[in-house]
């Protein structure tokens, strides 16, 4: 079985990953936020990327200025296993450029359903690696 969906966050948004894993939790997905990745003991990068299905990037100022949340973000992507969320407008680098917008809103219910299609192929994929 695949491991958890990993939430990336900063500090300054530790509520809303708190608030989108109990959502996620809602539609039947399990999820850990990277706080509570933190404290179940130390993994490199790739240890905490591989270990998770898929890894939900929260974008935010903080986040975006601290080296080690880049570098997980950015290998998440280039391991195909990100998808980034934001929740207002914030100017994001290029490599977050088509980050699903969660702020309710015109597109709010098209970027949801879209993230959880995603996130639900990105656990199926990872199902299928295990079998083979």
């Amino acid at each position: 079985m695949p491991g958890p969906i990993l939430i990336l966050h900063a500090t300054d948004t530790i509520r809303t990953a708190k608030q989108l894993q109990s959502v996620l939790l809602d539609v039947g997905l399990f999820s850990l936020t990277y706080a509570e990745a933190l404290l179940s003991g130390p993994l490199s990068i790739v240890e905490l990327v591989a270990s998770s299905s898929a890894v939900v990037i929260i974008l935010s100022d903080r986040l975006l200025e601290d080296m080690t949340g880049t570098v997980i973000a950015q290998h998440a992507l280039n391991s195909h296993k990100g998808a980034c969320v934001q929740y207002g407008y914030i100017d994001k680098p290029e490599w977050a450029e088509g980050a699903f917008n969660l702020e309710p809103g015109d597109l709010f219910e098209l970027n949801w359903e879209l993230l959880l299609t995603l996130l639900r192929s990105q656990i199926n994929f990872a199902q299928l690696g295990e079998e083979f």
